[in-house]
């Protein structure tokens, strides 16, 4: 396997630039400044234009370029509206949590789709750890409000695992 510098720079700024959303959004809710007007718009600002770079980079010069687009607008829009319900109080229709599901088991799938052998699944163990850490670790995480736990940490390792497979090149 060769890596793409190319591709690791630019999967590295788009997933940095979701990190960064997720990583102000979280911090803001954990100091009580929720409603910030300038970082809660940095926030969403980090991770609406990661997730369109995002979109973009990993479908770069792939076939089915509209399954990429798809499953990074699906994540980016259940992430929006299940956001838009918590922030009322309200608990979010279950198609929300649904659509974030499939669209990262979809990408993670994708993503290591072009190379060879059990490698193509790899993406997959990306996907785990992401819903592993956004639907289950976080939760319980601010239910008991820990701030240092192994959720973050679990969603960074994913984004390397996407890192790495979206710019791996076999060698011929």
């Amino acid at each position: 396997m060769l890596l793409n510098n190319r591709l690791v720079l630019e999967t590295s700024i788009s997933s940095l630039l979701v990190i960064f959303g997720v990583v102000t959004k979280n911090s803001l809710e954990q100091l009580g400044m929720a409603n910030h007007p300038i970082w809660k718009i940095i926030g969403m600002l980090f991770f609406i234009v990661g997730w369109i770079y995002t979109a973009y980079i990993l479908s770069f010069n792939k076939s089915y370029k509209i399954v990429y687009v798809l499953a990074s607008a699906g994540i980016l829009l259940s992430v929006m509206a299940m956001k838009h319900y918590m922030m009322k109080k309200q608990s979010p229709p279950m198609i929300f949590p649904i659509v974030f599901a499939i669209s990262w088991i979809v990408l993670g799938f994708m993503v290591g789709n072009h190379l060879p052998g059990n490698m193509k699944y790899a993406g997959l163990i990306a996907s785990f750890l992401v819903l592993l850490s956004m639907m289950k670790l976080l939760p319980a995480q601010r239910k008991h409000d820990i701030v240092d736990g192994p959720g973050m940490p679990l969603f960074v390792i994913a984004w390397v695992i996407i890192i790495l497979l979206n710019s791996s090149r076999s060698i011929k």
